[in-house]
């Protein structure tokens, strides 16, 4: 019989090959485990604000990649985030969170300076989500692994402006804009709330803004009003149930100090007709809203 000799360096090959390759098998991924908690107001009276003295809840919730977390009105609260391994060990890595849409641009080529966004090294982060919009949130791993995940944050929109008491029909923010590269415009959003009836016709809403510079509106019937300036309501996102409008001061300069605002459906001197929110807000006079300039 014919013995068949095996060349000790092509043996030595397969035998390191073979051990490369099961090492690859065994090598363990790490999962990651998200966990995000925070305080959650308590509704009361079909309200859920989070003011001073209110009931509230502690909420813990494990997101999955590529989930969209709900919240609602809490932008003045902590939102705690943090990253763990299957045995519950906290991971190596970064936090990064940013807002990339809301309910507050002015239009197309207006921007919010300073929206939050937050990077930290470390297992856990903490961020208050202080604008209603949508968040991405990525934990990035030093071995260039990314998980990532949204929290849609809605709720009453505005830092000032009407409350419970009066159906938190207006809701104004003060907002500093870029427009395109120039930064340090002031501006407003404001926001009024509709009703179910009126709701069918908020493709023909709109606000009409008395003020000073070379503004003017041609109505329907062909008048011309001179120290005003009209805009487009628009359906709000993250703040269902209302309209609204973000204007820049520049363009629409205020009158003594003072804004005086129509909110309405239809054409403005013809047949139009003002939101029903309007008598009920604590900030309206005369089927108008007025507020001070800030």
């Amino acid at each position: 019989m014919k013995k068949i000799y095996f060349p000790v360096f092509l043996l030595i090959i397969i035998i390191f090959a073979a051990c490369e390759k099961n090492e690859d098998l065994v090598v363990p991924t790490t999962k990651i485990k998200i966990l995000m908690s925070y305080s959650s107001p308590v509704k009361q009276n079909g309200s859920a604000m989070h003011a001073k003295g209110s009931v509230s809840e502690n909420i813990q919730k494990t997101v999955t990649a590529g989930d969209i977390v709900d919240v609602q009105n809490v932008k003045d609260i902590n939102v705690i985030l943090s990253a763990e391994d299957e045995s519950g060990q906290g991971l190596n890595g970064t936090w990064v969170i940013h807002i990339f849409e809301t309910d507050r641009n002015a239009n197309d080529n207006t921007i919010i300076q300073n929206t939050p966004n937050n990077s930290e090294v470390g297992s856990i982060t903490s961020i208050k989500l202080t604008f209603l919009g949508l968040y991405r949130a990525e934990f990035r791993m030093k071995t260039g692994k990314v998980f990532y995940f949204y929290i849609r944050h809605t709720g009453i929109p505005g830092s000032v402006g009407d409350n419970e008491e009066n159906n938190y029909s207006f809701r104004l923010d003060k907002e500093i804009y870029q427009v395109v590269n120039d930064p340090g415009h002031r501006g407003y959003t404001l926001y009024m709330k509709y009703n179910d009836s009126e709701s069918t016709r908020l493709d023909i809403a709109h606000a009409m803004i008395l003020c000073r510079g070379n503004n003017s509106f041609t109505t329907k019937t062909g008048s011309v009003i001179n120290g005003v300036k009209e805009y487009q309501l628009q359906n709000c996102k993250y703040s269902p149930g209302y309209v609204r409008v973000s204007f820049l001061s520049d363009e629409a300069p205020d009158v003594n100090g003072m804004y005086r605002v129509y909110f309405y459906t239809g054409d403005f001197g013809y047949e139009w007709m003002t939101f029903e929110s309007c008598d009920i807000s604590d900030w309206a006079k005369g089927g108008t809203i007025i507020f001070q300039a800030i």
